[in-house]
This record gives C-alpha cells, sequence and structure tokens, in this order.
C-alpha cells in the first residue's frame, strides 16, 4: 500500500487529485490537506509517504501572485511599447547587447542573424528586442 499526501489548499483540485489517485489503484491510500495546521498533524503521524502532491500555483491572495500580475502587467506595457516603436531601426546599444551576450556564449552573430532572416543594416527595434530577449531566455542572461 502506498501512502500519498496531497497539499492543496483549494478544495475541488484536492477533491479531484484524491478520486483520481483512488480510481487508479487500489493500492493507494490518500491522506489530504488543505491547511499547514493539518499537513503538519498528518506529517506528525508514523506514515511513510510515498508520494506528495504540492500544490505550487499562486493563490489570487498571495504576494508571490501580486508580484506575478505585475510583472505580467509590466511585460504587457513594455510590449505595448515595443509595438509602437518597432518599425524604426534598432539603436546601436541594441546591436552592441546582441554582439555581446553572442560573443559572451559563442554565438557567430551574422550566423544569429542569417539564420533568421534579418540583416543587421536594416534590424528593427522590434527585432533587436526579440533577439535579446530570445538570447536572454536561452542562455538565462538577465
Amino acid at each position: 500500500m502506498t501512502d500519498v499526501l496531497i497539499l492543496e489548499d483549494e478544495l475541488t483540485s484536492l477533491q479531484a487529485l484524491s478520486e483520481i489517485l483512488t480510481t487508479y489503484s487500489d493500492d493507494i491510500r490518500v491522506h489530504k490537506a488543505s491547511s499547514l495546521k493539518e499537513a503538519k498533524d498528518l506529517l506528525d503521524q508514523e506514515i511513510r509517504y510515498g508520494l506528495f502532491l504540492l500544490d505550487d500555483e499562486k493563490d489570487a491572495d498571495s504576494d508571490e501572485y501580486k508580484k506575478q500580475v505585475e510583472r505580467q502587467t509590466e511585460e504587457q506595457a513594455f510590449n505595448e511599447r515595443v509595438e509602437k516603436e518597432g518599425h524604426e531601426l534598432a539603436s546601436q546599444a541594441q546591436k552592441n547587447c546582441i554582439f555581446a551576450i553572442c560573443k559572451k556564449h559563442g554565438v557567430d552573430v551574422k550566423e544569429l542573424y542569417s539564420s533568421n532572416n534579418l540583416d543587421e543594416k536594416k534590424l528593427t527595434k522590434n527585432d533587436a528586442t526579440n533577439v535579446i530577449r530570445s538570447l536572454k531566455k536561452k542562455y538565462g542572461d538577465d
């Protein structure tokens, strides 16, 4: 028998996960906790859990959720600004940034432009922003 502990504060999700697991196998015993107190009480018992299911969603009343929404709003405003400015030619600073990231990670800048059907002399602010964003995402640079 496998004991599974589900930590989920949203009751509908908690019930759904429980039903899925118990339907899946008769060899699963589900323990549910929707609060920190319930979780501590279950963990204080002498049960050896074979699996933990944790709620990792940002709840609407949490600080993390507020920060996530603020980041999304800032990113949306940034994207709207880029759309408006996107047809202007890229600045030298943007081109330098692309060059620096490529150099740091051993990427051939000319090959980067070529493979993305871009011309460095006709590179727009919008294109440069997308290239920089993609490079940073790929290489984890901030």
